[in-house]
């Protein structure tokens, strides 16, 4: 969610009540628009009156190990039927899978694109609540997070792959991985037979900086004996190894991972934070294609994913971070959690569907107001909080220094915008002339 626009900041400062809306894009590219008034926006947005109950909002933490926020509405049914015909016809495994949906708020005369989206995601399979009343969940969207990842597996890039590295994905490697200089005798990344009649091994997806040495089951391998290389293969740059002669048995490598820029030039992708972030927008959001690497993807929280850096790069182990994404075929929540485990911050989703990064709760240290904000109060009207809720504390420093005039501060009014009323719980102050 953002913050309210200026021009609907004024609009509600000026008295205008504010509207709230329900929108679910349907299959045949029209919309089913709704809200607790009727109301027809500029543009040509009309929303029908048929808003019964706004439902209460919960964010609990699933079996995933991610927070993801969740509620639904319930549409009052037309005297025809005609909403239970829509969610029992033919898009009725449309709706089930999930078509995109919003909830806004907005204000007369604000135009559509200043109105706040309180949340966007997509449908849950819809229910008819009571006569004439239509329920539909909303929860994010977290489809492609569910998707079995890596998605590109060895054997269609690689035909002649040994048959035991057919159905195995394309691994990804960050950072620095250097057995030999923790006194090993072999590397700490395995590779794969990706050509049998060649002698090719598959050491990782992307182009790797460096690979560092290459052991068998003699030991090391002279590097005459083999070339690295980076290569397109099925539309994605692979970096491979290429011996003169058959190895001795398995072949594993110290390597330097997959950096910036995509050609092998850039920096090493290091901190925990941008590892995942990178990971999960050129594999789980999107697949990157050839060399370059995809931009961040928009479902990812970029002030909190910043902040996070930030904040693992001032610790010693956030320096540098080498970590090894294998995959196993698994779902994308199964990185989440081991990612989690290792850094001690959380991923969790906002009402805007994107992942954020840091420590639960948002108000916790390294986040401040500026950086991440939510509106979880019912100040415009309806979207209730579920009473689950974790205690939130809210911090305020004012500095002072008297003015050369002899002006001082007077007042200090302090509210909290994640509170549901003006009722005061508990109140601290403390006082220092430092």
């Amino acid at each position: 969610m953002g913050r309210l626009s200026t021009a609907l900041r004024a609009a509600l400062a000026a008295g205008a009540a504010p509207i709230r809306v329900h929108e679910i894009d349907l299959p045949d590219s029209t919309a089913l628009r709704s809200a607790d008034g009727g109301f027809s926006a500029a543009g040509g947005r009309h929303y029908v009156a048929r808003v019964v109950r706004w439902g209460e909002w919960t964010e609990g933490w699933s079996d995933d190990g991610v927070a993801a926020p969740r509620t639904d509405v319930v549409l009052a049914d037309d005297a025809d039927g005609s909403l239970e015909t829509l969610i029992r016809g033919e898009w009725q495994e449309d709706f089930e899978a999930g078509l995109p949906t919003r909830l806004l708020v907005g204000a007369q005369g604000v135009a559509y694109a200043d109105w706040l989206t309180l949340f966007e995601g997509v449908t849950t399979r819809p229910e008819v609540a009571a006569p004439r009343e239509v329920r539909f969940g909303l929860s994010v969207d977290d489809r492609q997070v569910r998707t079995l990842t890596p998605r590109r597996a060895i054997g269609p890039a690689w035909p002649r792959c040994s048959p035991d590295a057919r159905e195995q994905p394309i691994p990804l490697v960050y950072g620095q991985h250097d057995g030999g200089a923790l006194g090993l005798d072999r590397g700490q990344i395995p590779t794969h037979v990706a050509d049998e009649t060649a002698d090719v091994r598959l050491v990782a997806g992307g182009a790797c900086k460096q690979v560092i040495r290459a052991w068998d089951d003699d030991g090391t391998i002279g590097t005459g004996d083999y070339t690295v290389a980076t290569t397109q293969y099925a539309g994605w740059a692979q970096t491979r190894l290429a011996f003169s002669a058959p190895p001795a048995g398995a072949v594993t490598v110290d390597v330097a991972g997959v950096e910036e820029d995509g050609d092998g030039g850039g920096d090493l992708i290091i901190n925990p934070a941008a590892q995942l972030a990178h990971y999960l927008s050129n594999v789980v959001f999107a697949q990157a294609v050839g060399a370059a690497w995809l931009a961040t993807s928009p479902r990812i929280h970029a002030a909190s994913l910043a902040a996070a850096v930030a904040w693992l790069a001032a610790r010693a182990y956030g320096a540098e971070y080498a970590s090894y994404y294998r995959g196993d075929r698994g779902e994308a929540y199964a990185v989440l959690r081991e990612w989690q485990d290792s850094t001690g911050l959380r991923v969790w989703w906002q009402s805007d569907g994107t992942l954020a990064f840091g420590i639960w709760p948002l108000d916790s240290a390294p986040y401040s107001p500026s950086a991440v904000f939510r509106w979880g109060s019912d100040d415009l009207g309806g979207f209730r909080r579920s009473a689950d809720d974790r205690d939130r504390v809210t911090g305020l420093m004012v500095r002072y220094t008297p003015s050369a005039t002899g002006g001082y501060l007077n007042a200090l009014q302090v509210r909290d915008p994640l509170a549901g009323d003006d009722a005061l719980e508990e109140l601290s102050l403390a006082w220092s002339q430092a």
